[in-house]
């Protein structure tokens, strides 16, 4: 029951998740295009080769996934996962053109070792599964709520000295609270709530996922203000510590333009979508446009559906 082991046995159980989910997912494929080929001869042949994973073992999994989540075992948790190489087609870009953030590589190229966050691994797994069921519906909603809605120790990588030795480069905790989802991660929760919301036949599903989306919003947003008023506190302590020096109000002023010129960068220049205050603002941004396109595609789905037949041809 050491960490190592400790580790190991996480890694291994993301693997076999992520394996399910793919193969979930394959499956489900390949009956639509059985199906639409017009005839279900065959379907349950090919369900017995290929081997899906069943709903409630799939649906178990992901509820084993919330549990680690919701118990803070795989809080600060990154694990060494094969190769930058081998990673990088399947490296995501979230809405503002940026790669996910909180992994790390050793050199990034080369087949050298690949650092992921271990909650990332999952959410990306289970956001590609199968979720047509009404049991996994519910126990994805369970584990991207809880998933989004934590806080845990952030995490950086120490510098190593020269003369050590390269043994072990995975990040370690720090003092500072730091969300569990960010950026693409995020947003890939945020589409999975709607979609599920959207498509879903089940009415608890609809209502739980609505509940899950709300919540979700709600969470990234408050922590953008409490990101602003720490910063406005902040500036408050620093100018008071400099009035007590002899400053006076021109501290306060310098400080005051120092935080207006950081606002006012952040929406302008060429890398305007990187030069947000702080990642919380980035993470609500990035809500705040996902939902307006998801709204935009759900009102023009809603205007299709509405507009009337045109009248047929008077003979």
């Amino acid at each position: 029951d050491s960490p190592a082991l400790a580790r190991t046995s996480v890694a291994s159980f993301v693997r076999l998740l992520a394996t399910w989910c793919r193969s979930s997912a394959e499956t489900a494929s390949l009956l639509r295009e059985m199906e639409e080929e017009g005839g279900n001869n065959g379907v349950v042949a090919t369900q017995q080769a290929v081997g899906p994973v069943g709903e409630e073992l799939l649906a178990m999994a992901i509820d084993a996934a919330s549990g680690l989540v919701a118990h803070g075992c795989l809080d600060d948790l990154y694990l060494r996962m094969g190769t930058a190489e081998d990673d990088d087609d399947d490296e995501d870009e979230d809405d503002a053109g940026e790669t996910t953030d909180g992994e790390a590589s050793k050199g990034g190229k080369g087949g050298e070792d690949l650092i992921k966050k271990a909650v990332n691994m999952l959410v990306e797994s289970i956001c590609a599964a199968d979720l047509s069921s009404e049991r996994t519906e519910l126990s994805a909603l369970k584990f991207l709520l809880t998933t989004g809605c934590r806080t845990a120790a952030a995490a950086t990588v120490a510098p190593k000295d020269k003369g050590e030795e390269e043994e072990e480069d995975v990040p370690g905790p720090t003092a500072q609270s730091e969300p569990m989802l960010r950026g693409t991660h995020l947003l890939q929760a945020v589409r999975v709530c709607s979609q599920i919301y959207l498509n879903t036949e089940i009415e608890s599903n609809r209502t739980t996922a609505k509940a899950a989306l709300q919540q979700l919003v709600i969470t990234v947003f408050a922590r953008m203000e409490r990101s602003i008023e720490r910063a406005e506190l902040e500036d408050r302590v620093a100018a008071a510590a400099r009035a007590a020096e002899g400053g006076g109000d021109n501290g306060e002023r310098s400080s005051s333009r120092r935080h207006n010129r950081a606002n006012s960068s952040s929406s302008s220049g060429p890398n305007a979508a990187t030069a947000f205050p702080t990642q919380d603002h980035r993470d609500a941004y990035l809500i705040l446009r996902s939902l307006c396109k998801l709204s935009m595609q759900t009102a023009a789905s809603s205007a299709r559906q509405l507009t009337p037949p045109p009248p047929a041809a008077a003979a």
